[in-house]
C-alpha cells in the first residue's frame, strides 16, 4: 500500500513526467515526427512493404513501433479536432500503411539550473528511427534531400551544410548546423533510417547487414494495438538511474539522504524490475495505455499472493473526497498492512544489506507528510480500502481517507502534535484535531481522514454539500464493468493543449484551446509482475504529440 505522497516522489509515471518535456522537444524527436506528418509526396505507388522493427539493435534501451500509423493516430487527431471544434481537420490520409519503429540507444543526461536552488535534469535521447515508406526509391531521395532537409533546417535554426553520398546499397544524408549540431539519413528503397546520433544510426545499418543482433520485440497475439513498445532490462536500469538524479536534485533533502536515494533506487529498481511492455488501442471511446511490468520470479510471486484485490466497498470514503480533485488513488488490497510490509520485503530483497537495513526507516518517513508516524499500526487499524487524493496541482496538500474499527489506534499512529493536540472543534459531525501543519478528523461511523488541513476540511464539506465522488458514480466503475476489481485505481485530471497537439499533426491554423482530460488507472499484480491499464481521451500518443506542438 504505497500513499499518494510516495506515489508522487517515486512512482515512474510521475518521474517521467518531469524528464517528459525535455525529451519530446529535442529537436531529433520533432523532425522524426515531422517527417512522418509531412511525407505526404512519398506515398502513392504500391511495394512489397519491409518490417522495420526488424532492424532496431537488440542494446537498445527503449524501442516503440508501430504498422500503420495512418489507422494509429487519425482517431487521437479526429478527437482532438472535435472537441478544438475547428474547421479545418490535419488531413493523415499519407501516413496509412505506413510502418515505422523507432529505438532509444543511449541518453544524453545535463543538470539544468531552473532559478534558484531548483535544477531539472535534460535528457536528450540518441534515437534512431525507421520508416516505410511505401514508396519508391526517388520519391524517397527526393523528399529526404528537399522537404525533410527544410524540417531538419528550421530545427537546427538554419545555416545548414548537407553532405550526401553513396554507401552500400542506398544514399547516406549528413546535415550539419553551425554549432556543430548533426542529423544523419540512410535511404535504401523505400526504407528511410533517421537519427540524431551517428552510432545509432550505425547499429540499425550493421543490423540491416546482419553484423550487430536485432532486438527480440514480442508482439505475438497483440495484432490489434496501435503502438507497442519496450524497456529493457538495460533501459531500466538506466532510466532508474536518472530518476534518482532527479528525486535526489529536486528532494531538498540533507545530503545522506540524496546519497540514499541515489544509491537505493537504482539498485532497487535495477534488481526488481526486468523488463517494461507498453501496447496502445485506440476506438471511439479513447485510448487504452496497457503497461506490463515484468518483476524477478520471487519478488513477483510475493506481490501477487499479498496485493491481491480485496471486496471494494468504495462508495463511503468517495463521500468524503471533492468531486474536483485533481488526482485520487483507490487502495484495495486484502490486508493494507500485509501488502505493505511485502512491498518493503520486496524492496529490501532487491538491494544490499546496508540498504536493505535502513529501508524500513526511510520508507515509514514517506508517510509523514500526511502527519502518520507510525505506519504498521495506521494500516493496522484501517478496515477495507483506504484512499489518498489531493487538492492542488503540485500534489503537496493531500489527505488520506478511509473507515477503521479504531479510530483509537488510528490517533495512536499519528504525529505526537497531531494525537496530543488540545485544539479540537466539532464540525458537520466530525471531531477535528489540529496541529500547525496537519489535521485529524473522524466522526462516530469510523469514518476518518488525516492529512493537509485544507484538504480535510473539502473532505468534510464534500459529504455535507454532496458535491464528492460517490455522487458522481465513481465507485461504480472503481469496481471494473465485469464485477472484478482492482488492487489500486487512480482517477487523475489533466489540461491538454489541444492547439498544440493540432499543430504537430499539421494544422498551422488554430487558436489556443485546452480542454481537461479524465483518466483512470488499474493496477493488478500477478506470478509475472504487475499491469497498469490507464484510459484515458488521447493516451500517451496524444502528450508526446502535444509537447512536440508547443516546442513550436
Amino acid at each position: 500500500m504505497l500513499p499518494q505522497a510516495v506515489e508522487n516522489r517515486f512512482r515512474s509515471s510521475e518521474i517521467s513526467a518531469q524528464l517528459r518535456p525535455n525529451i519530446a522537444r529535442s529537436s531529433s524527436l520533432a523532425i522524426f515526427v515531422g517527417t512522418l506528418l509531412l511525407a505526404v509526396s512519398t506515398t502513392g505507388c504500391s511495394r512489397v512493404s519491409t518490417e522495420p522493427r526488424k532492424f532496431l539493435p537488440a542494446d537498445a534501451l527503449v524501442a516503440i513501433s508501430a504498422d500503420n500509423l495512418g489507422a494509429a493516430l487519425t482517431p487521437i487527431i479526429e478527437r482532438a479536432a472535435g472537441q478544438a471544434k475547428t474547421a479545418r481537420k490535419p488531413d493523415l490520409s499519407a501516413l496509412n500503411g505506413m510502418k515505422f519503429a523507432a529505438a532509444i540507444t543511449g541518453f544524453e543526461a545535463r543538470e539544468t539550473p531552473a532559478g534558484g536552488e531548483q535544477a531539472f535534469l535534460d535528457l536528450r535521447p540518441r534515437l534512431v528511427a525507421i520508416i516505410e515508406t511505401n514508396a519508391w526509391s526517388w520519391q524517397v531521395d527526393s523528399f529526404v534531400e528537399d522537404r525533410l532537409g527544410e524540417l531538419i533546417d528550421q530545427a537546427f535554426g538554419g545555416e545548414l551544410e548537407l553532405e550526401s553520398y553513396p554507401k552500400s546499397d542506398g544514399t547516406y544524408f549528413v546535415w550539419t548546423a553551425p554549432g556543430g549540431r548533426r542529423a544523419f539519413a540512410f535511404v535504401v528503397g523505400s526504407l528511410v533510417f533517421l537519427a540524431n546520433d551517428e552510432a545509432a544510426l550505425e547499429k540499425a545499418l550493421n543490423v540491416r547487414s546482419g553484423s550487430e543482433p536485432p532486438l527480440e520485440f514480442e508482439v505475438s497475439g497483440e495484432e490489434s494495438a496501435a503502438f507497442r513498445g519496450l524497456v529493457t532490462e538495460s533501459g531500466v536500469g538506466q532510466i532508474a538511474n536518472f530518476a534518482a538524479i532527479q528525486l535526489a536534485i529536486g528532494s531538498g533533502e540533507e545530503d545522506q539522504m540524496r546519497q540514499f536515494i541515489l544509491t537505493a533506487l537504482p539498485q532497487a529498481t535495477r534488481n526488481a524490475v526486468k523488463e517494461i511492455y507498453w501496447l496502445s488501442r485506440i476506438d471511439k471511446n479513447g485510448v487504452e495505455d496497457r503497461y506490463r511490468f515484468i518483476l524477478a520470479p520471487k519478488i513477483a510471486e510475493l506481490l501477487g499472493e499479498t496485493l491481491t484485490p480485496g471486496s471494494g466497498g468504495f462508495r463511503e470514503i468517495a463521500s468524503m473526497i471533492p468531486a474536483d480533485v485533481p488526482s485520487v488513488t483507490f487502495y484495495n488490497v486484502k490486508d493494507s498492512r500485509v501488502g505493505w510490509r511485502s512491498i518493503l520485503l520486496a524492496a529490501q530483497n532487491s538491494s544490499d544489506p546496508l540498504t536493505a537495513t535502513l529501508l524500513p526507516v526511510v520508507a515509514g518517513s514517506l508517510f509523514e507528510p500526511f502527519g502518520i508516524k507510525d505506519a504498521e499500526r495506521f494500516l493496522a487499524a484501517t478496515r477495507g480500502p483506504i484512499a489518498t487524493f489531493r487538492i492542488d496541482a503540485e500534489g503537496e496538500r493531500g489527505a488520506v481517507t478511509g473507515l477503521s474499527g479504531d479510530v483509537i489506534a488510528i490517533r495512536r499512529s499519528l504525529a505526537r502534535e497531531i494525537a496530543a493536540a488540545k485544539k479540537s472543534e466539532a464540525l458537520s459531525g466530525f471531531t477535528v484535531l489540529s496541529s500547525d501543519e496537519n489535521c485529524f478528523a473522524f466522526d462516530r461511523w469510523g469514518r476518518y481522514a488525516v492529512g493537509d488541513c485544507e484538504a480535510i476540511d473539502k473532505a468534510i464539506k464534500a459529504i455535507t454539500s454532496g458535491s464528492n465522488l460517490a455522487s458522481a458514480n465513481v465507485s461504480g466503475q472503481i469496481g471494473g464493468q465485469t464485477g472484478d476489481p482492482a488492487a489500486a485505481i487512480t482517477y487523475s485530471t489533466r489540461n491538454i493543449n489541444l492547439s498544440a497537439m493540432l499543430f504537430a499533426a499539421g494544422n498551422a491554423e488554430h487558436e489556443p484551446q485546452q480542454v481537461s482530460e479524465r483518466s483512470i488507472t488499474r493496477t493488478n499484480f500477478d506470478r509475472r509482475g504487475f499491469i497498469r491499464i490507464t484510459r484515458s481521451d488521447f493516451g500517451i500518443v496524444g502528450i508526446l504529440l502535444e509537447r512536440i506542438g508547443e516546442r513550436e
